[in-house]
C-alpha cells in the first residue's frame, strides 16, 4: 500500500474544503481557503487523521481551537483572550 503525497493530500482536503464551503455558505464566504502549503496540511491532517470527530462527546471544533492556537491566546485563568480592537 502506497502512501499519499503532501501534495495529493493537500488537493485532497482542498477539494473537500471547497465543497463544504459551497454547501455552507453561511459559514465560509466564497473566498475563503486553506491557505497552509502542502507539507503543513498533510502533517495537520495526519495529526487528526485518529479523531473521531463524530463520535465525539465534546466541543471538537473548541478543542481543535486550543490545540493549535496553543497559550498565545491564553489568558491567567486559562479563558481565551480576544482583541476586538
Amino acid at each position: 500500500m502506497r502512501l499519499a503525497s503532501a501534495v495529493e493530500i493537500a488537493r485532497h482536503y482542498r477539494a473537500v474544503f471547497n465543497r463544504v464551503r459551497v454547501e455552507y455558505p453561511e459559514f465560509f464566504d466564497s473566498e475563503d481557503e486553506l491557505l497552509l502549503g502542502p507539507e503543513a496540511l498533510a502533517w495537520t491532517m495526519r495529526q487528526l487523521s485518529h479523531l473521531l470527530v463524530e463520535q465525539s462527546d465534546g466541543d471538537v471544533i473548541g478543542d481543535a481551537y486550543e490545540v493549535f492556537m496553543g497559550s498565545a491566546l491564553r489568558g491567567q485563568e486559562g479563558q481565551f483572550v480576544f482583541d476586538n480592537g
